[in-house]
């Protein structure tokens, strides 16, 4: 049994919901959570493929994965901090201080992962306040 969304399954046409007859549907189901499905990124944005940094997917927080899921939906293009928070719904004015190692967790694997992970993926115009993902614009080509 497959659970699909309806926009998959109806549409309008018409003036009346049509069905929509395909037995694929738009989105294949992913059975790992963790499998990439925008770029690097798995649906949710909570894990990281990036073997060049680590080994195994990288699981990053709630407030982490929205940051991304923010930064990818502008597709590379170069957004202030600011705007790029209030999208992901978080207080901070930049992306960085969702990933700054606090000092009871530094030399923790999975922070300085997620860390490094930030760092391989964001690029930072500092002086400018600009902050862009390019792996989200290669996506696009």
């Amino acid at each position: 049994m497959e659970w699909l969304a309806l926009e998959e399954r109806f549409t309008f046409y018409g003036g009346g919901i049509s069905f929509i007859t395909s037995a694929q549907s738009a989105a294949p189901a992913v059975a790992d959570p963790a499998a990439p499905v925008n770029g690097p990124f798995s649906a949710d944005f909570k894990w990281a493929t990036l073997p060049d940094v680590q080994a195994t997917p990288i699981r990053f927080t709630d407030g982490q994965a929205k940051v991304f899921e923010s930064l990818w939906s502008f597709k590379g293009v170069e957004v202030d901090g600011e705007r790029i928070m209030q999208r992901a719904g978080q207080k901070s004015d930049k992306p960085i201080d969702l990933f700054k190692i606090k000092s009871k967790d530094k030399g923790k694997p999975e922070h300085e992962a997620r860390l490094a992970a930030y760092g391989a993926l964001v690029v930072t115009q500092q002086r400018a306040g600009l902050y862009s993902m390019p792996c989200a614009a290669a996506v696009l080509a």
